[in-house]
């Protein structure tokens, strides 16, 4: 997946979206369909706005059921990643 963004072609963009912010590239593809900042690289963008995301779009919630050994239980580090912000 970081590889197509490694490429030296594309390394220009990158670095301007960097200056741009994770934030602004999102709401850009998601509201106007990429025009103003990605242009007709839309798959890349989100690409690279899920690859700088990472691992904090899997916590959704403060409290999440997981399965364990004794059936559902809460997966408590979201919570004590939210108290300690």
């Amino acid at each position: 997946m970081t590889d197509e963004l490694d490429k030296p072609e594309n390394q220009g963009r990158v670095a301007r979206w960097e200056e741009i912010g994770v934030d602004a590239i999102r709401a850009d593809l998601e509201h106007a369909n990429g025009l103003r900042h990605v242009g007709r690289h839309a798959d890349l963008a989100w690409r690279w706005v899920k690859s700088k995301e990472g691992d904090e779009s899997k916590d959704n919630g403060i409290l999440m059921l997981e399965p364990n050994l004794y059936g559902l239980g809460f997966r408590l580090k979201p919570l004590l990643k939210w108290f300690t912000k």
